[in-house]
């Protein structure tokens, strides 16, 4: 009995581990898009950000509009850049260009946290400025992938390993019938 209980839980363990790396198999798939109109307040201090995740050569590209046709910024920062840039010091950016409407695309060079800017343009900073962007990520977590991809070899493992072991078991409960004998026995 208890060997039957041991197999349950092997088969359970293995279906759970199939299941979850398949879930994590998909979710290794980074795509999103957003569309939205932004405000940067009037003042030379002021900026909007998007920021998200990105795997490594994962893809950030859109466009942008300033609503009235005046000049904007438009930088993609690597998490570092940006810290330097909010601090107020010169950075280096993936991705900067000033004017009313543009186009980016940039792949990232590592995995990590990834940012959108927009400030004013040179001469804008005393009003502030409605931006139109439409953003758009994709990807591939290789990492998140290769861990999937283990849990479903576990899972098929441990599912055929249970599954073999129960038709053993099966086998030796089956009652053994007595095979019919040369001996002939007489009786008196």
């Amino acid at each position: 009995m208890r060997k039957m209980q041991r197999i349950k839980i092997i088969v359970a363990v293995g279906v759970i581990l199939l299941f979850l790396g398949i879930i994590l198999l998909f979710g290794s798939f980074v795509s999103d898009s957003e569309s939205d109109t932004l405000t940067i307040p009037a003042g030379s201090d002021w900026h909007y950000f998007l920021e998200f995740f990105l795997p490594a050569d994962g893809q950030v590209s859109g466009d942008f509009e300033e609503t009235l046709g005046r000049s904007v910024d438009c930088f993609i920062f690597s998490e570092s850049q940006y810290d330097s840039y909010i601090m107020g010091y010169s950075t280096g950016s993936l991705y900067h260009y000033s004017g009313s409407t543009g186009t980016f695309s940039v792949n990232a060079p590592e995995s990590g946290k990834y940012y959108v800017v927009f400030d004013h343009g040179s001469g804008n900073e005393d009003s502030s400025q409605s931006v139109k962007v439409n953003v758009r990520i994709g990807g591939f977590n290789i990492i998140l992938a290769a861990i999937a991809l283990m849990f479903i070899v576990i899972g098929i493992a441990l599912a055929i390993t249970g599954y073999r072991s129960k038709k053993e078991l099966d086998k030796l409960k089956e009652p053994v019938t007595p095979q019919e004998s040369d001996v002939i026995i007489f009786q008196r």
